[in-house]
């Protein structure tokens, strides 16, 4: 069952990235879309680091003021006093930024958290647990089209499997709609 649940996830995370890397860049770049990747730091299990990416989409379209977002990461847990663990979490989120076309673009943001958590060895678990997310965040200028950020993320859950979290993120965003000759 713990493989067969393995690879769902991993089709799962395949299928978004190759749906992302197949939009049509004059479409994302149209709608104002982002494409970027990042580092978490998440205080579960004593600390532990992942990776991730991310796709978004301004509404409307041109510098808009809010956007849609999708985040996919994969932690790397240290289980191994107890076995072998795996850690991964997909959220949809909403994002208010307080200004835009500026250097540093601060933002505020909300949205659902599907987090999931698989453990083999003495016990097996595997399970998925949802909840709300609350993040603040700014990106740090331009590299032309690039623009890396830093964003501090509250994970909610209920109950005693899955604690609520706190997670650092850093990373690059590649914005396909904004012009590189403005900044």
């Amino acid at each position: 069952m713990h493989r067969q649940s393995r690879r769902l996830r991993v089709s799962l995370f395949c299928l978004v990235a190759s749906s992302l890397w197949a939009l049509p860049a004059e479409r994302a770049a149209a709608q104002g879309g982002e494409l970027g990747v990042h580092a978490s730091y998440s205080n579960i299990t004593g600390g532990t680091w992942g990776l991730g990416a991310r796709g978004a989409y301004n509404l409307p379209a041109g510098g808009s003021l809010f956007q849609i977002q999708g985040t996919g990461d994969l932690y790397f847990p240290d289980c191994s006093g107890i076995g072998s663990c795996d850690l991964w979490d997909f959220q949809i989120n909403a994002v208010f930024f307080l200004t835009r076309q500026r250097q540093y673009e601060p933002y505020l943001g909300g949205g659902v958290s599907f987090q999931g958590a698989s453990l083999t060895g003495a016990i097996v678990a595997d399970d998925t647990f949802i909840g709300p997310v609350a993040f603040i965040g700014t990106t740090l200028g331009f590299w032309g089209r690039a623009e890396p950020f830093v964003e501090g993320k509250w994970l909610f859950k209920s109950g005693d499997a899955m604690p609520t979290q706190f997670v650092l993120q850093f990373g690059m965003v590649f914005e396909l709609g904004r012009p590189t000759d403005a900044y």
